[in-house]
């Protein structure tokens, strides 16, 4: 336990030490949250946190596609509108499991490559859009 003040001197240090401490700490979410207002930064961290949702080994995309696969699927089952929608992605949730414990390690090292190109098939997609949108913005004005 922290002994009590003495005098008016020490709690005016204390007080002061503190303040310190919380412009410190502003100052520091100030400079975290300017990384936010950028938009190259965001879509930067964007994509860095879904890449790294797709593990590297394949032991690892086996597991997440077992367990992971049929828990996103009945997910999706729980959240889906329709009677059929439902019925799909239990349907899903059950089969994935079965269908992925079959899966030649060959084919899901394939599998998760054209995943990943993919990904940056639809990443480079919308940046030439952007572009091309910034142009015609350029140009109309």
């Amino acid at each position: 336990m922290r002994e009590p003040f003495r005098s008016l001197a020490d709690i005016a240090r204390e007080r002061e030490r503190l303040d310190a401490r919380r412009r410190h700490h502003g100052q520091r979410l100030q400079q975290h949250y300017g990384a936010f207002r950028d938009p190259a930064r965001r879509r930067k961290m964007l994509w860095s946190s879904v890449k790294s949702l797709f593990p590297r080994d394949l032991g690892t995309w086996k597991d997440l596609f077992t367990t992971g696969g049929s828990m996103a699927a009945s997910g999706f089952a729980r959240g889906s509108r329709s009677g059929g929608g439902r019925l799909f992605w239990l349907g899903l949730s059950f089969a994935l499991p079965f269908l992925l414990k079959r899966t030649d390690p060959e084919n899901l090292r394939n599998m998760a490559h054209e995943v990943g190109n993919s990904f940056d098939r639809v990443r480079d997609y919308f940046r030439k859009r952007k572009e091309e949108r910034e142009a015609r913005r350029a140009e109309q004005a």
